[in-house]
């Protein structure tokens, strides 16, 4: 006989039955707690911990610290991947993805470096629309594949390869259907990034059609936003409107088609306010003065206009260093290549120095 029968057989059955029922009771009351009380504080301490690590690697992508972030979004991944849930995990590896993209834009990387960069980026993408296609997740896939066509496009870019560009036009029509008729930002957003992509090849590829396609498609994209409800839309179509003028510049025509880009880039800045869209504003003015500075340097058309032509240039020059002081209050800074001798203020204002001459 065991010691627990030997135990309850000295006592008689009223005292027996009294024991097992506060043992029972003793267990329902640990057991309970367990349950009620740790459990939950373990759980919250857990869902604190996994809170954390991922704010933590937010943080460092917001920072532009994008080794660590991919890092850190790699062990919330395998470390806690489980526990969340499906758009979490697709905006753990959208956020890999455009990390990777980080480092690939990055002063020091190489074509070669940006390229291997790249290719991870595409590979952190796909993993996200996996999940997001699964999940039926439609902005996110959306999102996600407006991020790969970006990656496509820089990856043609790095690699001098118009080819790649269609890996972008691809992932931005995918987008462009998703987003249907039902979310008109998000369809002009779409349109604006196809456009690009079929700028881009004209730039690579010298492929004229490309170029008009590249217009229609923006045209599309002003057709799909109201401006009066969507007026961040129009102005963000604008500005992409305004630099396939400045790449039709180049195919011929310059002094027209620059004066066209910077008219358009003009219009842009009554869609795009400081207050309800700033960044949009900075990157605007960084156009216009870069378009501005490139007119500037456009030959007379006819020597009889050259005295007015030269009047003209220094009304150039000044208008890109007032619009060069907006985007550099905002961390934007112009190429070197736009800088134009002879606006010694012009210079300073593009290249970041306040200082003023007599």
């Amino acid at each position: 006989m065991s010691w627990p029968m030997r135990f309850v057989g000295r006592f008689p059955r009223t005292i027996t039955a009294l024991i097992a029922a506060a043992f029972l009771a003793g267990l329902w009351f640990a057991t309970d707690y367990v349950r009620t009380v740790v459990e939950p504080r373990e759980a919250a301490a857990r869902q604190a911990r996994v809170e954390q690590e991922i704010a933590r690697a937010d943080s460092l992508f917001a920072r532009g610290k994008y080794e660590t972030a991919i890092a850190e979004y790699d062990y919330a991944i395998r470390s806690f991947g489980a526990e969340l849930a499906p758009a979490e995990v697709a905006r753990l590896h959208d956020r890999t993805g455009l990390a990777h993209a980080g480092l690939a834009e990055s002063e020091s990387a190489s074509g070669e470096a940006a390229a291997a960069q790249l290719g991870r980026a595409l590979d952190a993408f796909s993993r996200a629309l996996e999940i997001r296609s699964a999940a039926a997740d439609t902005p996110g896939e959306i999102e996600t594949r407006v991020h790969m066509g970006d990656a496509w496009r820089a990856l043609a870019r790095a690699r001098g390869d118009a080819g790649a560009l269609d890996g972008a036009v691809s992932a931005y029509g995918a987008a462009l259907e998703l987003a249907g008729d039902g979310d008109p930002p998000a369809r002009a957003a779409a349109l604006r990034a196809l456009g690009n992509a079929w700028r881009d090849r004209f730039e690579l590829a010298r492929d004229r059609a490309a170029l008009e396609t590249a217009f229609a498609t923006y045209d599309k994209a002003m057709q799909a936003a109201d401006p009066r409800r969507h007026p961040a839309a129009r102005g963000e179509t604008l500005i992409e409107l305004g630099l396939a003028y400045v790449q039709e510049a180049e195919n011929g025509y310059r002094n027209r088609n620059l004066l066209k880009a910077v008219g358009t880039l003009e219009d842009a800045k009554a869609f795009l306010t400081l207050e309800t869209a700033p960044a949009a504003r900075a990157r605007l003015h960084l156009h216009i003065g870069d378009t501005y500075m490139r007119l500037a340097q456009t030959p007379a058309p006819r020597r009889s206009e050259r005295a007015r032509h030269q009047q003209n240039v220094v009304r150039w020059q000044n208008r890109a260093e007032l619009a060069y002081k907006i985007a550099r209050s905002f961390g934007y800074r112009p190429a070197k290549a736009n800088l134009v001798p002879g606006n010694p203020a012009a210079a300073r204002a593009a290249a970041g120095d306040d200082e003023k001459t007599e």
